[in-house]
């Protein structure tokens, strides 16, 4: 019926397309559907269909014509299995390109792919919510280095008691091989978790973003939760030597001695771009290579005064997940 075709999802739309239009072409013939005989090239099959539609429609509606030779390229693991499902006898065969060779579809590279995203999102869960069943509340930031300069700041400032109050932690981990899953994307992905999982919160979580993220996240991390989950970015200022990261922070006469240090000794810890006259000021763009080495370097040459635009990321801690908690 005309109601129920306009009903259709662009996916339902989308197969219904390639049954319709293999019988347009052999509409000349009188035969039997089963009786088509043809090649049939279709790209990205599993294109804008949903996961049903690709495990159990589309190996259904291949297998309604058994002579007509289906080419088709794919990136969707579920329909591969779905093809071992509908044909458990054989009858069709997987090439991974561009090499050619024949494969099952269990080492289909798409689908190694996608379990490993799997295993890893469900080692992601089990390890956010083990670290979360603790009495103190918890505080997420992007990085290593985040911790680092903050438990740095917090020593200068004389906030060491506050910092005691909580666990402060970067999200993912490091590896030999530096940071894993240490970004914002990351931060995206546990505030997903933890949005819907929010029963399993003792206490309140705060994810303290970069400065910069405040424009990327809009609409991605929701400012609070049931007042356990928060949301709140670091301090952000025009003109710092530093655009992006907790380094924005700390201040310009910190940054300037360190790009001095690196410079005398050789180290290509920074990127400096050219500079760019705009009036008769002198602007600079600083892009940090070695997080690591510049961090311990501040850590141990700075000042009260380098850290004290760190004060500002107490006042939110102290607001979001302190509040009321002693």
């Amino acid at each position: 019926y005309l109601d129920s075709l306009n009903n259709l999802s662009l996916g339902e739309t989308a197969v219904l397309n390639i049954f319709v239009n293999i019988l347009r072409y052999a509409d000349r013939f009188d035969k039997q559907i089963s009786e088509i005989r043809g090649i049939v090239i279709i790209d990205e099959i599993e294109a804008h269909l949903h996961i049903g539609l690709q495990h159990d429609v589309l190996p259904k509606l291949i297998k309604l014509f058994p002579k007509i030779q289906f080419i088709i390229t794919t990136y969707s693991p579920m329909f591969l299995l779905g093809m071992d499902k509908e044909f458990p006898n054989g009858g069709y065969e997987i090439r991974d390109m561009p090499s050619g060779d024949t494969i099952h579809s269990e080492r289909f590279a798409e689908f190694e792919t996608a379990y490993e995203y799997y295993q890893k999102t469900q080692l992601f869960e089990n390890e956010i919510a083990k670290i979360i069943k603790n009495d103190k509340p918890m505080v997420f930031v992007e990085g290593k280095t985040d911790v680092n300069y903050i438990n740095k700041a917090a020593h200068l400032l004389n906030k060491q008691a506050r910092l005691d109050k909580i666990i402060l932690t970067q999200i993912g981990s490091e590896t030999q091989n530096g940071s894993k899953d240490s970004n914002n994307h990351a931060m995206v992905n546990a505030h997903k978790f933890l949005e819907s999982n929010p029963d399993i919160l003792k206490l309140s979580v705060l994810f303290l973003c970069d400065p910069e993220e405040r424009k990327n996240n809009a609409g991605k991390l929701p400012e609070s939760l049931l007042n356990k989950i928060f949301v709140k970015f670091m301090p952000q200022t025009t003109g710092n030597l530093i655009e992006n990261g907790i380094e924005h922070v700390l201040t310009d006469s910190i940054i300037n001695k360190c790009i001095d240090h690196a410079k005398s000794n050789g180290m290509p810890w920074f990127k400096i771009d050219e500079q760019t006259i705009v009036g008769h000021k002198t602007i600079k763009k600083v892009t940090i290579l070695k997080k690591n080495d510049v961090c311990n370097w501040i850590c141990k040459n700075s000042t009260v005064d380098d850290f004290c635009g760190f004060n500002e990321i107490f006042e939110i801690i102290e607001a979001t997940v302190l509040l009321g908690y002693r």
